[in-house]
């Protein structure tokens, strides 16, 4: 049993970094770039951009503005001088318009993500979630009695509330059991299949939770 009980303890660790180590979205501009200057922001600091040269990956041009939005919508953070991958999409004056965006005559990235380590932002958040669902799940019991009622409803949610519902009881009742034996090493082989199991029931509503 220990053989096995250490095979799921790092299934179940590693499982959320293997499971979000995936590209961002393609259809945006994915590339590493170094900013060189910073060449003006918004009132308020919300928008920044910058000129920045490429260095590898998809993006318009060698040359290029980027903009980043600390109003909510950039995540992670790039200052003059450093270099990260960053995706985002392609900025003009017909998409983007307002008083609020500015133009400098070269290709410009509205930029979604900043990327300086091994995950993109989105990612780190990903796994974050899929740690937590083994606990998390509980909360399916409630809530799927609500959800059908809800305007925002959908078949998949749903069906994965359903499932982490009849997963939670049937763990439930076999820990109980286990707990009643006094056999703490079936407690925690139970309670790390639950983890993995439910890690799995949320990686199809994943993007859902952000």
């Amino acid at each position: 049993m220990e053989k096995t009980l250490f095979i799921l303890l790092a299934a179940t660790a590693a499982f959320p970094l293997l499971a979000v180590n995936i590209d961002p979205d393609q259809s945006s501009y994915v590339f590493r770039a170094e900013v060189s200057e910073k060449i003006i922001q918004t009132a308020g600091g919300k928008l920044e951009y910058f000129y920045a040269e490429n260095i590898e990956g998809t993006a318009p041009a060698d040359n290029l503005v980027i903009v980043t939005d600390k109003g909510g919508y950039t995540r992670g953070e790039i200052r003059e001088g450093e270099n990260a991958w960053l995706q985002g999409d392609l900025m003009d004056e017909e998409t983007y318009f307002g008083e609020q965006y500015l133009f400098f005559g070269k290709p410009q990235i509205y930029v979604s993500q900043v990327k300086k380590g091994l995950f993109w932002p989105d990612q780190k958040t990903e796994a974050r979630i899929l740690y937590e669902s083994p606990f998390s799940s509980f909360a399916s019991l409630l809530f799927v009695w609500a959800f059908p009622f809800m305007e925002e409803f959908s078949l998949l949610p749903f069906l994965v509330l359903v499932f982490k519902t009849i997963l939670v009881v049937a763990v439930s009742v076999l820990m109980t059991r286990s707990a009643r034996k006094r056999d703490p090493k079936r407690l925690l082989l139970l309670f790390l299949a639950y983890s993995l199991a439910a890690m799995a029931l949320t990686l199809p509503v994943l993007r859902n939770f952000y």
